[in-house]
């Protein structure tokens, strides 16, 4: 699968890449992706990155998957 954007080649774990607003696939490589990630709260499947994938860019965290733990919530 390609980048939307800029036709490059994506990653597994790119390929997973949704919107949490739609629950679209994204389809854009990580440095695209960049570009809009403050408008596009997005998650993937964080079993399939590998070191291309890094999230955490420039000491920053980037706000691109959900790591659920049910201990963090209370059930009401």
């Amino acid at each position: 699968m390609r980048c939307r954007s800029c036709d490059e080649a994506l990653t597994d774990y790119e390929t997973t890449r949704k919107s949490l607003a739609t629950g679209e696939y994204i389809n854009m490589c990580k440095s695209c992706f960049d570009s809009i990630k403050g408008d596009c709260l997005a998650f993937g499947n964080p079993a399939l990155m590998s070191d291309d994938d890094d999230i955490y860019s420039n000491g920053d965290f980037d706000i691109d998957i959900v790591d659920y733990d049910e201990d963090d919530y209370d059930e009401r």
